[in-house]
């Protein structure tokens, strides 16, 4: 399933930089964790996203999740640039989820190995988690990692000084 989204050689990848988003109820430390669940998911819109699922080493009360959207709509993990038309460029989320397949088990996504497994998300229809099949990226699971969390609040709502 992951082979199908190795960037083609025509696109141009930019600097790599380290930084995660997402909400983030944990304060601001290094955690020493275990990949509990890696899977595959798409949005109702065609998104294409990895979930990560984390828990601490020394706590099992310490959990982390994290989802990446990595490609458009359309299924395809890259943009052309608007600048110039000519140059294709790898969505960030793409960048982001590659660069931590590649710490986490030194492999790129289309190197990772998956497997259809029923797993238990949570459903908000019936308000629970519910067994679904998912993509599980079994090259990730068990994987002891250290995570650093930033926990930074910040008001969208002011204006940049000078901007109009």
């Amino acid at each position: 399933m992951l082979s199908s989204f190795q960037l083609p050689t025509d696109v141009t990848v930019e600097k790599r930089e380290d930084r995660v988003g997402g909400v983030q109820l944990l304060e601001s430390d290094i955690y020493p964790m275990t990949v509990d669940m890696v899977y595959m998911d798409k949005s109702a819109g065609g998104a294409h996203c990895i979930n990560f699922r984390f828990t601490g080493v020394t706590d099992n009360k310490v959990k982390h999740r994290e989802t990446i959207y990595f490609t458009n709509k359309q299924g395809e993990p890259l943009y052309t640039d608007k600048k110039d038309s000519s140059v294709k460029r790898p969505l960030p989320g793409f960048t982001q989820a590659n660069e931590i397949l590649l710490a986490i088990c030194g492999k790129e996504m289309h190197e990772i190995e998956s497997k259809t497994a029923t797993i238990k998300i949570w459903d908000n229809t019936a308000k629970a988690e519910v067994p679904v099949q998912r993509e599980v990226l079994v090259d990730l699971l068990k994987q002891q990692v250290n995570l650093g969390i930033i926990k930074q609040i910040v008001n969208k709502q002011i204006k940049n000084p000078g901007a109009g």
